[in-house]
């Protein structure tokens, strides 16, 4: 195998390319596309950006375990190793890679130019800048140094050799000169199938020449797949002499004039073939513009699809149209690219109005979800992957497979539970500034030269589409109060995203500030008139409103404005956002946000005293109230809540909630009703919100719930001191029956876990988890309970007692297999107990290979199954497979090579907690004893998994419950205050 020279140590060595190899033989294929590796594994949404994984990274093998992969470069270099031997050899021996664990099978894996394009650049970014990849923290420097010069080295063979280290079929020392007389150029291209694998041409033709050094033919085995086609490493220029010496069948072939073509009849004899002509790129007539769409798409061609379908305006598309016009886009759209995710949105914008008429489809389903898949959006492409699950019509080649959808919503279920983004919001903002502090200065040069504001629209689509780089959906206005340029952003009215506009203003530069006022929320101007582009104009003096208290500082506001009269009949939507957003701007955003908890826009006055809308402020601060427009302070404020517990200690989490106090009450409003719409939201930007939990048991004891509190309070220390505002912004927390619950918006979620997980670690608490705000979203763990065994080894007495009270066949060396029947019988019963207890019976100088043999598959079963496959304590299971292992190395000198004695200490070590890597000797040497066992390279296999994730304290749970919310009963608006709450509290314990 060429590629020795790297395989196994750096390259090749890891557990990823271990499972690596696993995968290539489970695919069960001669050739691969590696856009096939990438999609089935995960690696397609790190975009050709390998620093970090970002996403889960794995497969589910045919058998049905679940491999996974820890470091996406890692399967990046073992792949561009195995692409090199490809290019030299043709394929790859599977065996060569995994010889313990693999048959013999050749596969080829194949690339189109721009993957090799990609590879190219992230071989050599990994070369040159090693500690930037998270593989780094797993290794010491000079390690890394290492491995990034044998990439490198690797990177130029696959890419600066020009075939140079290719292995030829035909030696250079053994070429002959077959074309003496042949004159002009004689330059040709053929396939490595010809030229390294040594097949016969079966197919070749003559075009037009590409230059001077051109004959114009090509030559193929004609087996060649169109991925094998299009990956430049599987063919080469050569003259036409050295193509004669690979088959010499070409000769008479060669003076044919262009455009000609040949294949090879079943006799093996060249045949022309009548009328032929290279392939063009020609319109059919006869083809309508959806069915030429659908061609171009079966070709890869999307972009003539844009072109095609961007020339008809959009009025005058179908839904259709759009459909196919969506689904070019979503095929062009690089999610990792600012333009690409250009395209995925367009591809959203195109599809939502047809909602109506398509939603109900398959295919509208299926491209919505791949759109918000592929811009990080989980949640929202969860649902419709889950419809176009629902209603896939079935095999058809050109759709995606049920299994495929399966694996994608599987993914999303992933990504919802533990939410990992290519940028976080955290990223996308510092990017954001860093960009506009570049080109905010042309960008005031040309508000500034818009004296007559016509150009209004163009700013503004500037804009939007910068701050689109951050927020998937931003309201937002601009201007210039006479002394600064103005940049309002406008959470319209929603408190979520509020806290995300907020953290978004505070990362603003110095630079960038000193010629704006950056600011969030619509600001007070009781004068001002609202004015549309087609005529309409209001104002706060031509509305009337009537003020009704809810509540504590909580009013209800009914408005009428006859001047919308004539709109509110045709457009009631338009008319809603006039009038709020007109009583934004008397009132201020922050003050109506805080204050107004319901509007209604009405048809006719009613009959009570009413005042204008430009009266308003007024009537609140006689009220008392204070229009604050800082939307920092509003925030601040939190609300009491209490709620009545459920006591099953399985239901979900935060169902045991008896008292809690929040910021942000939507978001718990929205996890108790499973309603999604701002967990969606916050995460198409990058953010996650979400809780902690932990278990109170710990915390109760002598103390009482001074404990609770005090260990809530440097868990929250954590996150309010040095880099904890960067990462996360507290919003609450809650005490339940049996949990406590601390409550958080991430704005960078993997340092957030990476800083709690350190914190529970280092912590008395047994257990703590993490779960966002969809209630059914699986649950991380952060740190796991250690089981303790108990201090007593002798508390697993049916271990050692013999068999008694019942009538059985006893061991004697005249009925051996009378008794060795009976424990069979008793074994496919599950009685592994009473299979123990009669071999204990046995006296030990009659005792053998055969009685030790049966004594440890006896306590396997115990300790793995269970009697009735009832399951058994870990702690006894420990001790029935450490007896297990002691009796067969009390016969290792008869057993050890035997595929059965073999097979019982791999299964005894692999089920000891943290021995799996004693196992693998002796699962390999029992593939070896046996060769055609398939459960022996599956041994290996899961225990290499195991060993892997044996530091990740990583779990999901799957389960779908619905709880009831009993609602929020108000305890207070003012401060919290922390010592009435631990007073109240122990009146509760």
């Amino acid at each position: 195998m060429y590629i020795d020279k790297y395989w196994g140590n750096f390259i090749g060595g890891s557990d990823d390319s271990l499972n690596l190899v696993a995968f290539l033989v489970d695919q069960k294929k001669e050739e691969i596309p590696l856009s096939e590796i990438f999609a089935k594994i995960g690696l397609d949404k790190q975009d050709w950006d390998f620093h970090q994984t970002v996403e889960y990274l794995e497969f589910k093998h045919s058998d049905g375990v679940e491999m996974d992969f820890h470091f996406a470069i890692d399967v990046v270099t073992d792949l561009a190793a195995i692409l090199l031997e490809c290019s030299v050899s043709g394929s790859v021996n599977l065996q060569d890679l995994d010889e313990y664990n693999t048959p013999a099978r050749r596969i080829r894996i194949t690339a189109t130019p721009e993957e090799h394009d990609a590879m190219n650049k992230a071989l050599a970014d990994f070369a040159q800048n090693p500690l930037e990849y998270d593989l780094s923290e797993m290794m010491d420097d000079e390690e890394i140094q290492e491995m990034a010069r044998d990439v490198e080295a690797l990177r130029k063979e696959l890419y600066e050799a020009a075939g140079r280290n290719r292995d030829y079929h035909v030696q250079a020392e053994d070429v002959k000169s077959l074309l003496p007389d042949w004159k002009g150029a004689d330059g040709c291209i053929a396939t490595n199938r010809i030229t390294v694998e040594g097949y016969k041409v079966g197919y070749c033709y003559r075009e037009k020449p590409d230059g001077d050094w051109d004959s114009g033919w090509r030559f193929t085995a004609g087996d060649e797949s169109e991925e094998y086609m299009d990956d430049p490493n599987n063919a080469g220029i050569y003259k036409l002499n050295t193509i004669c010496n690979d088959d010499p069948d070409i000769i008479p072939l060669l003076r044919t004039p262009a455009p000609c073509a040949f294949e090879r009849d079943e006799n093996g004899v060249f045949q022309q073939i009548k009328d032929w002509k290279p392939d063009e790129d020609e319109e059919d007539p006869d083809m309508d513009i959806l069915q030429q769409c659908q061609k171009w798409h079966e070709e890869s061609k999307h972009q003539k699809i844009v072109d095609a379908l961007e020339a008809i305006p959009a009025e005058e598309r179908t839904p259709e149209m759009d459909m196919e016009l969506a689904r070019a886009y979503n095929n062009l759209g690089n999610p990792r690219s600012q333009e690409g995710r250009k395209l995925l949105r367009k591809a959203l914008e195109l599809m939502q109005p047809h909602e109506e008429e398509l939603g109900d489809t398959y295919s509208w389903n299926f491209r919505m979800g791949y759109s918000y898949f592929y811009l990080d959006q989980e949640g929202r492409a969860l649902r419709c992957f889950e419809k176009a699950l629902e209603l896939h019509p079935g095999d058809d080649p050109k759709l995606n497979t049920q299994q495929d959808i399966e694996e994608l919503i599987d993914s999303c279920k992933k990504g919802i539970s533990l939410p990992q983004f290519s940028e976080c919001f955290r990223e996308r903002t510092d990017d954001w500034w860093e960009t506009f502090a570049e080109m905010e200065s042309e960008l005031r040069q040309m508000m500034d030269d818009d004296k007559d504001h016509t150009h209004g629209a163009e700013l503004v689509a500037q804009m939007q589409e910068t701050l689109n780089l951050v927020f998937d959906e931003i309201s937002f206005e601009m201007g210039f109060n006479g002394e600064k340029h103005e940049l309002i952003l406008t959470p319209e009215g929603n408190k979520v995203k509020l806290f995300e506009l907020i953290y978004f203003l505070k990362h603003a530069p110095k630079e960038v500030l000193e010629h704006w006022n950056i600011l969030v929320g619509r600001q007070t101007l009781q004068n001002i008139g609202l004015r549309t582009e087609d005529g309409w104009n209001i104002s706060g003096d031509d509305v009337q409103i009537w003020l009704e208290e809810q509540g504590e500082n909580s009013f209800a506001i009914s408005a009428y404005c006859e001047k919308l009269l004539p709109m509110l009949r045709e457009a009631e939507g338009r008319v809603w956002w006039m009038l709020t957003t007109l009583t934004d701007q008397v009132l201020g955003e922050i003050s109506h946000m805080r204050y107004i908890d319901s509007f209604d826009v009405l048809e006719e006055p009613k009959a009570e005293p009413s005042m204008l809308m430009s009266q308003l402020p007024d009537a609140l601060k006689e009220r008392g109230l204070e229009l604050s427009t800082d939307p920092e302070a509003y925030l601040e404020r939190y609300l009491g809540y209490e709620m009545k517990p459920n006591e099953d200690p399985d239901a979900d989490w935060r169902m045991d909630v008896m008292v809690g106090s929040t910021c942000c009450a939507p978001l718990i409003n929205g996890y108790l009703n499973a309603d999604n719409d701002f967990m969606d939201a916050l995460h198409a930007d990058g953010a996650v919100a979400g809780f902690f939990c932990y278990p109170l048991d710990a915390l109760r004891e002598e103390e009482g719930t001074e404990k609770i509190f005090d260990f809530r309070d440097k868990l929250e220390e954590v996150f309010t001191t040095g880099d904890g505002p960067e990462v996360l912004t507290l919003i609450g927390g809650a005490t339940g029956l049996f949990c406590g619950y601390v409550d958080f918006i991430a704005w960078d979620i993997r340092t957030v876990l990476q800083m709690a997980k350190k914190f529970f670690e280092d912590s008395e608490i047994p257990w703590a988890s993490f779960h966002t705000f969809r209630r059914e979203a699986g649950t991380v763990n952060l740190k796991t309970p250690s089981e303790e065994e108990p201090d007593d080894e002798d508390q697993v007495p049916e271990l050692d007692e013999t068999l008694k009270g019942m009538d059985y066949i006893p061991y004697t060396p005249q009925n051996e297999e009378e008794f060795f029947h009976q424990l069979e019988q008793w074994n496919d019963e599950d009685e592994y107990t009473r299979c123990i207890q009669a071999l204990n019976a046995i006296p030990e100088d009659w005792r053998n290979y055969r009685i030790a043999y049966a004594m440890a598959r006896a306590l396997e079963n115990y300790a793995i199954i269970g009697d009735h496959d009832e399951g058994t304590p870990n702690y006894k299971g420990d001790k029935a497979l450490r007896r297990a292992i002691e009796v067969l190395e009390s016969v290792r000198e008869e057993g050890q090579d035997k595929a059965q004695w073999n097979m019982r200490m791999a299964y005894a070590y692999q089920y000891l907690y943290g021995q799996e890597e004693k196992a693998i000797p002796y699962a390999q040497r029992w593939a070896e004893l046996d060769p055609e066992d398939e459960d022996a390279p599956i041994v290996i296999q899961e225990c290499q998994k195991e060993i892997a994730k044996r530091a990740e304290a990583e779990a999901e749970d799957e389960s779908d419950h619905t709880g009831v919310f009993t609602g929020f009963v108000l305890l207070s608006k003012a401060e919290w205050d922390k010592e009435q709450f631990i007073r109240d509290m122990k009146e509760r314990f």
